[in-house]
């Protein structure tokens, strides 16, 4: 037997900060974009790498960037950049930042997958 449960609504609910978050997340743009574009997202990218819960030296623009550089094949990378509303100074903070590899096969099966790039 199935019970549909009505939500709860009290004044105090209407106010909350949830709404708020809501409204900013719905507001986040998500882009895949090649290697080559990175630099124009370095300043955010580098906002972001400061001010990371759990921060990793590898992914920092400093780091990253001469890496993929020297890489001698960038055709398969991809970033996944999650990034917030514009401030009224016209920036846009950057929420997440993936490193992701294109590959032409998983689990043996010849399928083009995208995976975290390692």
């Amino acid at each position: 037997m199935a019970t549909d449960f009505a939500p709860v609504r009290s004044p105090a609910a209407a106010k909350s900060p949830v709404k708020a978050v809501n409204a900013r997340v719905r507001s986040a743009t998500v882009r895949v974009i090649e290697a080559k574009q990175l630099p124009e997202y370095e300043e955010a990218w580098s906002r972001l790498s400061a001010t990371a819960v759990a921060p990793n030296v590898f992914y920092d623009p400093w780091m990253l960037l001469p890496a993929i550089r020297a890489l001698t094949s960038q055709e398969s990378l991809r970033f996944l950049l999650v990034c917030g509303p514009a401030a009224q100074d016209g920036t846009e903070p950057m929420w997440g930042f993936f490193p992701l590899e294109i590959q032409s096969r998983c689990m043996q099966v010849p399928i083009r997958t995208l995976a975290f790039w390692k």
